[in-house]
Protein backbone atom coordinates (compact mmCIF):
# COMPACT_ATOMS: atom_id res chain seq x y z
CA UNK A 1 0.00 0.00 0.00
CA UNK A 2 1.72 3.18 -1.18
CA UNK A 3 1.79 6.39 0.81
CA UNK A 4 0.24 8.38 -2.03
CA UNK A 5 -2.90 6.22 -1.95
CA UNK A 6 -3.20 6.67 1.82
CA UNK A 7 -2.80 10.44 1.57
CA UNK A 8 -5.26 10.68 -1.30
CA UNK A 9 -7.81 8.62 0.62
CA UNK A 10 -7.53 10.69 3.78
CA UNK A 11 -7.87 13.92 1.78
CA UNK A 12 -11.24 12.97 0.33
CA UNK A 13 -14.16 15.29 1.20
CA UNK A 14 -15.69 14.49 4.56
CA UNK A 15 -13.01 12.05 5.70
CA UNK A 16 -11.13 14.47 7.93
CA UNK A 17 -14.38 15.74 9.50
CA UNK A 18 -15.40 12.15 10.18
CA UNK A 19 -12.04 11.38 11.77
CA UNK A 20 -12.31 14.53 13.91
CA UNK A 21 -15.74 13.49 15.18
CA UNK A 22 -14.58 9.98 15.98
CA UNK A 23 -11.47 11.39 17.62
CA UNK A 24 -13.67 13.49 19.90
CA UNK A 25 -15.69 10.39 20.77
CA UNK A 26 -12.48 8.50 21.52
CA UNK A 27 -11.31 11.34 23.76
CA UNK A 28 -14.58 11.28 25.68
CA UNK A 29 -14.52 7.50 26.04
CA UNK A 30 -10.90 7.64 27.20
CA UNK A 31 -11.69 10.32 29.76
CA UNK A 32 -14.54 8.23 31.17
CA UNK A 33 -12.27 5.18 31.28
CA UNK A 34 -9.63 7.23 33.10
CA UNK A 35 -12.15 8.42 35.66
CA UNK A 36 -13.30 4.87 36.30
CA UNK A 37 -9.68 3.72 36.68
CA UNK A 38 -8.95 6.58 39.08
CA UNK A 39 -11.99 5.70 41.18
CA UNK A 40 -11.11 2.00 41.32
CA UNK A 41 -7.36 2.21 41.85
CA UNK A 42 -7.10 5.54 43.63
CA UNK A 43 -5.13 7.41 40.96
CA UNK A 44 -5.21 11.14 40.54
CA UNK A 45 -8.38 12.01 38.65
CA UNK A 46 -6.98 14.63 36.28
CA UNK A 47 -3.93 12.56 35.38
CA UNK A 48 -5.95 9.40 34.78
CA UNK A 49 -8.50 11.25 32.64
CA UNK A 50 -5.82 12.90 30.48
CA UNK A 51 -3.84 9.68 30.04
CA UNK A 52 -6.97 7.68 29.19
CA UNK A 53 -8.19 10.29 26.73
CA UNK A 54 -4.80 10.54 25.01
CA UNK A 55 -4.46 6.76 24.77
CA UNK A 56 -7.87 6.32 23.21
CA UNK A 57 -7.23 9.11 20.70
CA UNK A 58 -3.78 7.79 19.75
CA UNK A 59 -5.23 4.33 19.14
CA UNK A 60 -8.68 5.24 17.83
CA UNK A 61 -7.90 7.86 15.20
CA UNK A 62 -5.29 5.71 13.39
CA UNK A 63 -7.67 2.76 13.58
CA UNK A 64 -10.53 4.63 11.90
CA UNK A 65 -8.14 6.15 9.35
CA UNK A 66 -6.75 2.72 8.43
CA UNK A 67 -10.26 1.30 8.34
CA UNK A 68 -11.22 3.91 5.75
CA UNK A 69 -8.01 3.26 3.76
CA UNK A 70 -8.66 -0.49 3.63
CA UNK A 71 -12.25 0.16 2.62
CA UNK A 72 -11.07 2.28 -0.32
CA UNK A 73 -8.41 -0.28 -1.23
CA UNK A 74 -11.08 -2.99 -1.34
CA UNK A 75 -13.23 -0.82 -3.62
CA UNK A 76 -15.75 0.32 -1.04
CA UNK A 77 -16.49 -3.05 0.57
CA UNK A 78 -17.75 -2.50 4.12
CA UNK A 79 -17.33 -5.62 6.21
CA UNK A 80 -15.50 -6.67 9.40
CA UNK A 81 -12.29 -7.42 7.48
CA UNK A 82 -11.55 -3.70 7.29
CA UNK A 83 -11.66 -3.55 11.09
CA UNK A 84 -9.58 -6.73 11.39
CA UNK A 85 -6.78 -5.35 9.21
CA UNK A 86 -6.87 -1.91 10.84
CA UNK A 87 -6.90 -3.48 14.30
CA UNK A 88 -3.89 -5.64 13.42
CA UNK A 89 -1.87 -2.62 12.32
CA UNK A 90 -2.80 -0.54 15.36
CA UNK A 91 -2.31 -3.48 17.72
CA UNK A 92 1.18 -4.07 16.35
CA UNK A 93 2.29 -0.51 17.09
CA UNK A 94 0.50 -0.42 20.45
CA UNK A 95 2.31 -3.58 21.49
CA UNK A 96 5.58 -2.15 20.21
CA UNK A 97 5.15 1.01 22.24
CA UNK A 98 4.03 -0.66 25.46
CA UNK A 99 5.82 -4.00 25.71
CA UNK A 100 8.45 -4.01 22.97
CA UNK A 101 8.86 -6.06 19.79
CA UNK A 102 8.26 -9.39 21.53
CA UNK A 103 4.60 -8.65 22.22
CA UNK A 104 3.75 -7.13 18.83
CA UNK A 105 2.25 -10.30 17.24
CA UNK A 106 0.15 -11.06 20.30
CA UNK A 107 -1.12 -7.48 20.54
CA UNK A 108 -1.86 -7.36 16.81
CA UNK A 109 -3.85 -10.60 16.85
CA UNK A 110 -5.75 -9.62 19.99
CA UNK A 111 -6.78 -6.19 18.74
CA UNK A 112 -7.59 -7.55 15.26
CA UNK A 113 -9.92 -10.18 16.71
CA UNK A 114 -11.51 -7.69 19.08
CA UNK A 115 -12.12 -5.06 16.40
CA UNK A 116 -13.46 -7.61 13.93
CA UNK A 117 -15.84 -9.08 16.51
CA UNK A 118 -17.14 -5.65 17.53
CA UNK A 119 -17.64 -4.61 13.90
CA UNK A 120 -19.45 -7.86 13.10
CA UNK A 121 -21.70 -7.53 16.16
CA UNK A 122 -22.63 -3.92 15.41
CA UNK A 123 -23.30 -4.60 11.73
CA UNK A 124 -25.42 -7.65 12.58
CA UNK A 125 -27.49 -5.77 15.13
CA UNK A 126 -27.95 -2.82 12.77
CA UNK A 127 -28.98 -5.11 9.92
CA UNK A 128 -31.44 -6.90 12.16
CA UNK A 129 -32.94 -3.65 13.45
CA UNK A 130 -33.43 -2.38 9.92
CA UNK A 131 -35.16 -5.51 8.67
CA UNK A 132 -37.24 -6.60 11.67
CA UNK A 133 -39.80 -3.74 11.79
CA UNK A 134 -40.40 -3.89 8.04
CA UNK A 135 -40.78 -7.66 7.94
CA UNK A 136 -42.99 -7.66 11.04
CA UNK A 137 -45.25 -4.94 9.69
CA UNK A 138 -45.46 -6.71 6.32
CA UNK A 139 -46.37 -10.00 7.99
CA UNK A 140 -49.00 -8.33 10.16
CA UNK A 141 -50.40 -6.49 7.14
CA UNK A 142 -50.65 -9.69 5.09
CA UNK A 143 -52.28 -11.56 7.94
CA UNK A 144 -54.75 -8.74 8.51
CA UNK A 145 -55.67 -8.48 4.86
CA UNK A 146 -56.10 -12.24 4.49
CA UNK A 147 -58.46 -12.47 7.47
CA UNK A 148 -62.10 -12.69 6.43
CA UNK A 149 -65.00 -11.81 8.70
CA UNK A 150 -68.06 -14.09 8.63
CA UNK A 151 -70.72 -12.92 6.19
CA UNK A 152 -73.49 -13.33 8.74
CA UNK A 153 -71.87 -10.83 11.10
CA UNK A 154 -74.01 -7.68 11.01
CA UNK A 155 -70.99 -5.40 11.56
CA UNK A 156 -68.28 -5.61 8.95
CA UNK A 157 -64.91 -3.79 9.06
CA UNK A 158 -64.38 -0.96 6.63
CA UNK A 159 -61.26 -1.68 4.58
CA UNK A 160 -59.73 0.43 1.83
CA UNK A 161 -61.38 -0.45 -1.44
CA UNK A 162 -64.14 -2.49 0.25
CA UNK A 163 -67.56 -2.27 -1.40
CA UNK A 164 -70.54 -3.97 0.24
CA UNK A 165 -72.58 -6.20 -2.05
CA UNK A 166 -75.49 -4.44 -3.72
CA UNK A 167 -78.83 -5.90 -2.66
CA UNK A 168 -82.13 -4.93 -4.28
CA UNK A 169 -85.04 -3.84 -2.12
CA UNK A 170 -87.31 -6.47 -3.66
CA UNK A 171 -84.86 -9.17 -2.66
CA UNK A 172 -84.86 -7.96 0.94
CA UNK A 173 -88.66 -7.90 1.02
CA UNK A 174 -88.79 -11.44 -0.38
CA UNK A 175 -86.34 -12.69 2.22
CA UNK A 176 -88.34 -11.08 4.99
CA UNK A 177 -91.58 -12.61 3.73
CA UNK A 178 -89.91 -16.02 3.50
CA UNK A 179 -88.66 -15.76 7.08
CA UNK A 180 -92.09 -14.68 8.34
CA UNK A 181 -93.75 -17.59 6.53
CA UNK A 182 -91.24 -20.01 8.02
CA UNK A 183 -91.90 -18.63 11.50
CA UNK A 184 -95.68 -18.99 11.04
CA UNK A 185 -95.28 -22.60 9.94
CA UNK A 186 -93.11 -23.40 12.94
CA UNK A 187 -95.61 -21.72 15.28
CA UNK A 188 -98.52 -23.64 13.77
CA UNK A 189 -96.60 -26.91 14.00
CA UNK A 190 -95.83 -26.32 17.67
CA UNK A 191 -99.48 -25.48 18.45
CA UNK A 192 -100.63 -28.62 16.63
CA UNK A 193 -98.20 -30.80 18.55
CA UNK A 194 -99.30 -29.31 21.86
CA UNK A 195 -102.99 -29.88 21.03
CA UNK A 196 -102.36 -33.51 20.04
CA UNK A 197 -100.77 -34.43 23.36
CA UNK A 198 -103.04 -36.79 25.49
CA UNK A 199 -104.50 -35.28 28.62
CA UNK A 200 -103.02 -36.53 31.83
CA UNK A 201 -105.43 -38.77 33.85
CA UNK A 202 -107.08 -37.06 36.81
CA UNK A 203 -106.82 -38.76 40.16
CA UNK A 204 -110.41 -38.42 41.50
CA UNK A 205 -110.31 -41.20 44.11
CA UNK A 206 -111.57 -40.12 47.54
CA UNK A 207 -108.92 -39.66 50.14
Amino acid sequence: MDKLFVIRTLQQPGVQEELAERGALCAGAGAVSGLVTAAVRGYRVSTAAVIGSAGFVLAGVPFFALQRVFQERRQGVQDPWNSVLAGAFVGWFVGLGISGPGRCPQSALTLAALCGAVHWSLSTVGHWRQRTPASSSAAVRNETESFQWPEWLPIQPVRPGYRPPHVELAELVAKRASLEEELRERRARLEHERGAEPASPCDCSPK
